[in-house]
């Protein structure tokens, strides 16, 4: 079940990055697994529609966590990813695309109560 919560305006207002993740965001999905996860405190779940995989974190907690998510999920080959996460401020963002294959190590750190969002697509 698919649910982006809020109204138009704040869609609007996001940095291109976000918007150009949500709109491509798929409404059937082939597979759905839970990576990582303590209950109340973080959950990390990764999605794949084709060959894409999304993957989802928030944290739940008042300070930063750091973060090792496992990518074994991943297919063979090398995957682009677009990586978004929550800025500095809690109310900004930062993004960043990197190069990842199944296997490779994600560190990432949560701000409080923050998340991200991964879009991996094969590399040609």
């Amino acid at each position: 079940w698919l649910h982006f919560a809020d109204g138009v305006a704040p869609y609007r207002a996001l940095p291109d990055v976000p918007k150009e993740i949500l709109k491509r965001i798929p409404v059937v999905w082939d597979e759905t697994r839970c990576i990582a996860g303590d209950p109340g405190r973080v959950a990390v779940l990764a999605r794949r529609s084709g060959h894409t995989w999304y993957v989802g974190g928030i944290h739940a907690g008042a300070q930063e966590l750091s973060l090792s998510v496992d990518s074994s999920f991943l297919g063979k080959g090398a995957y682009s990813a677009l990586v978004i996460e929550d800025g500095p401020d809690g109310r900004s963002f930062r993004s960043r695309r990197e190069t990842l294959r199944a296997g490779d190590p994600w560190r990432l750190t949560l701000r409080p109560y923050g998340g991200f969002v991964i879009r991996l697509a094969p590399s040609l």
